[in-house]
């Protein structure tokens, strides 16, 4: 574990000063992954956070997705400097609209996955507009404020037809025990 930690990469400032957000700032990335969750129904059967970003009009395409000319292209042309994953703002063509890209590396795990797309989804949902450490640590707190409910909602259903089963089950197994250490059981409990 001590290795691991000591492996972690603290980003700092021109001196090597560490970089800390200010807690107003933190809270304001808080509100906002809360607001965008809450927006877009997070708690609700079959969410999918890649389905609520390109629900935003911003388009998520794997890196395997394109060809290796225009991966470079795409790469050259983002604001990341690094090779995990990359967000791009672009004018379309025709109608001169501002159009939003992410792209991530799918050779990584899900969990891995999401959290570069989340990475580079604080990227534009924050407006950052230049490569910054400021930037950087917004958007890696964004992603980590949001991750849980995500990852959550992906493994954990929010309402099923054992639902309310379970509960009645848990609250009868609650009530037993504490029947059973003052006597009476449930037959008193009922009455």
């Amino acid at each position: 574990m001590e290795k691991a930690i000591k492996n972690i990469t603290v980003p700092q400032i021109a001196g090597g000063k560490k970089y800390i957000l200010p807690p107003c700032r933190t809270n304001e990335i808080l509100l906002e992954v809360f607001s965008v969750l809450s927006a877009e129904e997070y708690y609700k059967e079959g969410f999918d956070y890649k389905r609520m970003i390109e629900g935003m009009g911003i388009k998520v395409k794997k890196f395997s997705s394109f060809s290796p000319e225009n991966l470079k292209r795409f790469k050259e042309n983002s604001l990341s400097l690094w090779n995990e994953g990359v967000c791009l703002l672009f004018p379309d063509d025709e109608t001169g609209k501002q159009l939003r890209m992410i792209a991530y590396n799918d050779s990584h795990n899900a969990t891995e996955t999401m959290q570069i797309t989340l990475h580079e989804f604080a990227h534009i949902r924050l407006r950052h507009t230049q490569q910054s450490i400021n930037g950087e640590v917004e958007a890696t707190c964004f992603s980590i404020a949001m991750k849980p409910y995500v990852h959550t909602r992906r493994k954990v259903p929010y309402r099923n037809e054992n639902c309310a089963a379970r509960r009645e089950r848990l609250f009868y197994e609650q009530h037993k025990r504490v029947h059973r250490k003052k006597g009476g059981g449930m037959k008193a409990f009922y009455k």
